[in-house]
């Protein structure tokens, strides 16, 4: 039996040397050309000051080769890698070993970004990176393809991503479109996100701010990133992937130009879908295929041992193989023996040996286009046989989520459907899964369950519950002692009433939910208490006992004087809109627990300056829903609120944003008119200005989220602003302008492609 034996990614510093060791073990020539698929263009956002621009780096408005023509390797690109510790799930890097492109202007392979600045002035450059080591850790920036910092040495040899202010600083001489470059010098290095401001000392954590892509992005959040876990529950050491939902996904370079592995509806596949490319006759070779397009899989395993790939297929000659690579090492060309129309199994003769735990990168690299591929599974067992369809994903998503403990009374809301992993059950569970169901009465509107899948139900009890579906939440404890549970659920029947409750896999406890409360969410208090002996990470995990049984949240505290009920408030709705000559807000709550009073908060940045526009006394102690209203009778043309509710202790509780559009516009002194509207590329902005002075624009979405931004001067008399909107998804948007005492320009534009 062959083997292949791989280690695992070690932080985000092994890919490099994998990528390295590919590229000298394979020869692989590096292509001369680079293309931008998906080319875009950045906003500046200075509505709180700070004049932020926010970039992926891996998302450019174009990129070029290295013009060094005395190396080694003579044609250089960045090439965009896949890791759940970047930003966006993704990073790019110049993987040649050994390259050094030096000199003035630089030679090296290029990063070009296009962004609309609003802001002139001083602006600084920060870059989340990775460097290995001091021959992988530098590079050029330029400003319109004026250098502005040369030879940028980043600290090297952290297997961690770390955020670095550029020594130099430049200047942005007016308003408009501007090219940022990033040049590199030395291969090997790893870049994830940049983000330029007008703060000299802006300070950057984790993943930073969201992008400030123009338009709508397709950067993901955090809630999006996937990755596998391997399910050890059994002898079979499971992983089992669904090929329509990689951890990332990256289209091909070169010969293979934004061509993209798609996801094709299908009832006969697993999941209802399946990916496959274009059939256009094209083949990629051991030479190109890092070019074509592929699919990652970020996967954690969590045994040594040899480990066997079964893929769900369908293929026709000349459509019929893929690559298979793990960590970025060559593996082989997987041609498809079994030739057929019908969906089938391919299992392999031979394993790969895993020689550590942790995580690896699985490849799914085109080879002939065409070919349809549906399912994973990857086993310890040998023997292993897939059935058709119903093994469930080992999914985890997202694949970092850890809870942290924090206050004097060491509280942990735990949103019981977001777990940090959602493992489908074993055995004879295998087709049930805890999923997520919408309820505008539950906390943060939806709430975990595993429905029900007969009038009889389904019991998972006793030592039957290992096999149950889990819920697992990594919490980062803080204090040691004690701790004690709360959770909210609702019980619709004796049948549906249970859960068990486990702490880094010891069983605490099989809970019965009493008395039923099949339509209300209730909190239960009499929950067992557990010991934490250290801190750090440790693991709570909720066990399906019966299905059918709905959870909504769950609070741990490390005092027996807090519980879920002492917080002041379950807000479960809040709206506002604007009437003939007001804006009405209503928000309800379920229960209410020593409320003193509801302060109305409104901004006009939805930022910063909250001012408390009113205040509605409480009702104090409730378990019933109880509905309050207030109107805002001096509102603005665009106006954001909040509740705060204050409770008799002082503690506070503070609601999520919303914002209202007065339907009317409003100016004091001055006219406008904008045309034509709707509009498809641009509009233009007509208005009167008694005095002159500067104008701030700004347009809105209905949801209140800024997408553009622009300062103008504007000279006494009339004026006319050309507004593009080409950038812009159709739908309804708000333009905004601040003219000082003169008054406010407030104008619905509906934006028609």
């Amino acid at each position: 039996m062959n083997k292949y034996s791989f280690p695992a990614l070690s932080g985000t510093a092994r890919p490099c040397v994998a990528l390295i060791l590919l590229c000298s073990l394979l020869s692989l020539p590096l292509t001369a050309t680079t293309s931008t698929c998906d080319p875009v263009t950045y906003v500046q956002d200075n509505s709180t000051g700070d004049g932020l621009v926010v970039l992926e780096a891996e998302r450019t408005t174009s990129r070029s080769w290295s013009t060094v023509g005395t190396q080694n390797v003579a044609e250089v690109s960045w090439k965009e890698f896949t890791s759940n510790t970047a930003s966006n799930g993704a990073y790019i890097k110049v993987p040649a070993g050994g390259q050094t492109a030096n000199g003035t202007p630089p030679k090296g392979a290029r990063l070009d970004f296009e962004i609309e600045f609003v802001k002139t002035g001083i602006h600084y450059l920060n870059l989340r990176y990775l460097a290995p080591n001091t021959s992988s850790n530098s590079v050029y920036v330029a400003f319109d393809g004026v250098v502005f910092q040369n030879t940028w040495n980043m600290a090297a040899g952290s297997a961690d991503w770390a955020w670095l202010r550029a020594p130099s600083s430049f200047h942005v001489p007016s308003t408009g479109t501007h090219t940022i470059t990033i040049y590199h010098r030395e291969a090997g290095l790893l870049l994830d996100k940049a983000v330029v401001t007008s703060v000299s000392d802006m300070e950057l954590t984790d993943f930073g701010p969201d992008v400030t892509e123009a338009g709508t992005t397709t950067a993901k959040s955090a809630d999006e990133r996937i990755g596998y876990r391997q399910d050890n529950r059994s002898e079979q050491g499971l992983i089992i992937l669904e090929v329509e939902m990689p951890t990332h996904a990256v289209a091909g370079t070169d010969n293979f130009a934004c061509r993209e592995w798609e996801e094709i509806a299908d009832p006969t596949a697993s999941g209802g879908s399946y990916m496959n490319t274009t059939n256009a006759n094209q083949r990629s070779t051991t030479s190109n295929m890092w070019t074509a397009p592929r699919l990652d899989f970020e996967i954690e395993v969590t045994e040594i041992d040899t480990h066997y790939i079964h893929i769900r297929h369908r293929g026709t000659t000349n459509n019929n193989s893929v690559w298979v690579s793990v960590n970025h090492y060559f593996v082989e060309d997987w041609h498809i023996s079994q030739q057929t129309t019908d969906w089938t199994w391919e299992s392999p003769n031979y394993g790969y040996l895993t020689s550590t735990t942790g995580t690896y990168l699985l490849s799914i690299i085109m080879r002939e286009d065409g070919t349809p591929i549906d399912k994973i599974i990857i086993t310890t067992d040998k023997n292993y046989q897939p059935s058709e369809t119903k093994e469930l994903t080992t999914e985890v998503s997202p694949p970092d989520r850890v809870y942290t403990q924090t206050g004097t009374y060491g509280v942990v809301e735990l949103p019981v459907e977001k777990p940090s992993r959602n493992l489908a059950g074993i055995g004879q569970y295998d087709t049930l899964r805890w999923q997520n169901q919408t309820d505008v009465s539950a906390l943060g509107g939806s709430y975990a369950i595993v429905p029900n899948v007969s009038t009889g139900g389904v019991l998972a009890n006793n030592e039957k519950s290992a096999d149950a579906p889990l819920l697992e939440y990594v919490i980062d404890f803080a204090q040691t002692g004690t701790h004690y549970l709360s959770m909210r659920h609702r019980a619709p029947t004796g049948s549906d009433n249970s859960y068990t409750i486990y702490l880094d896999g010891v069983k605490l406890e099989e809970k019965h939910i009493n008395p039923l409360s099949p339509d209300d969410w209730v909190y239960q208090d009499d929950l067992p208490t557990f010991d934490i002996t250290t801190t750090g990470l440790h693991t709570l995990t909720i066990a399906m006992r019966e299905d059918g049984t709905p959870l909504d949240n769950m609070v741990i505290s490390s005092s027996p004087a807090f519980n879920a009920r002492t917080m002041p408030i379950d807000l479960i709705s809040f709206t506002a809109w604007a009437e003939s000559d007001h804006n009405r807000l209503e928000w309800s709550s379920s229960y209410e627990d020593n409320t003193f009073a509801h302060l109305v908060q409104r901004s006009e940045s939805g930022h910063d300056g909250w001012t408390t526009i009113g205040r509605v006394a409480a009702a104090g102690s409730s378990r019933e829903r109880v509905d309050y209203y207030f109107e805002d009778r001096q509102a603005p043309a665009l106006a954001y609120y909040r509740i705060v509710t204050v409770d008799l202790d002082d503690s506070e509780s503070i609601s999520s944003l919303i914002s209202v559009v007065r339907e009317f516009t409003r100016v004091v002194t001055a006219s406008f008119s904008v045309y034509p509207n709707p509009a498809s590329d641009y509009a233009t902005l007509r208005y009167d200005h008694p005095t002159g002075g500067t104008v701030d624009l700004r347009i809105t979405s209905l949801s209140g989220q800024t997408v553009a931004t622009k300062r103008i001067t504007a000279l006494a008399g009339t004026n006319e602003e050309h507004i593009p909107l080409d950038r812009l998804p159709a739908g309804t948007y708000v333009l905004t302008g601040s003219l000082g005492s003169s008054g406010t320009i407030v104008e619905r534009i509906v934006v028609n492609h």
